[in-house]
Order: structure tokens, then sequence, then C-alpha cells
């Protein structure tokens, strides 16, 4: 968010459930305003927004609370939804940052989001992450399987069931 908004020109919201990540984005200068709130209950009203980006939030969701927030962000956004997500099972079981939030509870697919509308678009390979390659290499050679994880995304942007993480996309008219 801090790259997008680099000139200032945007009013952009930071929601969070661990409120010292909200403090962190907030001293970088990443968002105008922070929410600190379970996004299981969002406390946006409808078209609150003309833009809504999940990033890295679906996966630490139950399936079904997922399933969920994705109808609220459709309530909240008045033009487009962006939502960034691991694809498949990205196993991460630890809490880091002592946030217990940060535990995946599901996983999900590319048809999960298109069959909701969305446009999927698939992101380099499945190697990271606890249960990916990249976390069994020693730290001399881990560089090697990050640069294979993006060499892949020009493939995976056409073919998200191979790739590691989706960009689903939504625009509503106008």
């Amino acid at each position: 968010m801090k790259f997008i908004n680099r000139k200032g020109l945007f009013e952009v919201v930071g929601a969070d459930i661990f409120q010292p990540y909200l403090i962190q984005s907030k001293e970088l200068g990443i968002y105008s305003e922070c929410v600190c709130c379970d996004i299981r209950l969002p406390p946006f009203k409808g078209g609150s927004f003309d833009i809504v980006i999940c990033m890295a939030v679906l996966e630490h969701l139950k399936k079904e609370e997922g399933m969920n927030l994705i109808k609220d962000m459709e309530c909240i956004a008045r033009k487009q939804i962006i939502i960034d997500v691991p694809k498949g099972t990205y196993e991460q079981h630890i809490a880091r940052d002592g946030n217990p939030a940060q535990i995946h509870r599901s996983s999900w697919e590319p048809d999960d989001l298109k069959e909701l509308g969305y446009t999927v678009r698939g992101q380099g390979l499945p190697i990271c992450g606890e249960s990916g390659i990249a976390g069994h290499l020693p730290q001399s050679i881990r560089w090697l399987s990050y640069l294979l994880y993006w060499l892949a995304c020009p493939l995976t942007y056409f073919l998200p069931g191979l790739g590691g993480n989706m960009v689903a996309t939504k625009r509503f008219p106008e």
C-alpha cells in the first residue's frame, strides 16, 4: 500500500485484528487511518470504499468465514475487490510475531473464487512456506527458490492452478 499510495493521492484505511501491525503500518505511513477489528465482523457501512484489497487474509479464516468475508467485501466495495491468497494448502501452524491470527485455517483454489465471479490469476510456484521447498533449503541457496518462484509468474498468471498464490479481481458496474 505504501508503494501504491506513494504520492498520497488516496485515502487508505487499514484493518487488522492485531494492534501491533496497525501501529507499525501507521508509523510507516502506509495507511491514512487504521481500524483495529475482527474482519469477520467488518465495521464498515455498505459502499464505504471504491476498492477493497484483501491481502493474505482469507487463509487465516475458516472457509465459511472467508466466504462470508467475501460477501461483506462485496457490500463494502463500490468499484472493485482485489484478493490475494495462497493457492491450495500453504501450511503455517505457528503464530508469527506472537499473533495467533497468523495461523492458516483454510485453503483456496482458483475455482472457489471463479465460482463467485472473480477473474483469477496465478503468481509464482508453491515452493514457499513451511511445506514448500524454500523452507527446507540452506539459507545460502534459498534465494534460488525465490528466483524460480518469480520466473514462473508469466506461466502461472494464465494457469493459476499451477501457482503458489492467486490474485482474484472483481469489478462492479458503475
